[in-house]
């Protein structure tokens, strides 16, 4: 929790509270998987580094669509982490997943 940004400061600290609460099941300890947050923090998240690999070299749009499909898995649909996780605003992802066919909803 210390490493996140917190964009939107105490207002969402504290849905993340109590979400965790929630998806805790009423266990005595909250761990980091029911606090659902992107890993680590936008700067260790730049700085990190990416290694790709590919048989075929794709084109910029398949890069794109496999990124969203990732992060539209790991995040469960939830627009506002992935979009957080993928560096823009929620209105650009919508942009984003406009042209995609299984955009979450």
């Amino acid at each position: 929790m210390e490493s996140y940004s917190w964009p939107g400061n105490v207002r969402e600290l504290g849905n993340v509270v109590e979400r965790a609460i929630i998806m805790s099941h009423g266990a005595r300890r909250i761990e980091p998987d029911h606090l659902n947050l992107p890993p680590g923090d936008d700067n260790a998240r730049r700085n990190a580094g990416v290694t790709l690999r590919f048989d075929n070299l794709p084109t910029v749009d398949e890069l794109r669509e496999k990124y969203l499909a990732e992060l539209t898995r790991r995040f469960n649909g939830n627009r506002r982490l992935i979009a957080d996780a993928a560096g823009v605003s929620e209105r650009n992802l919508y942009r984003m997943l406009g042209k995609r066919d299984d955009g979450p909803q």
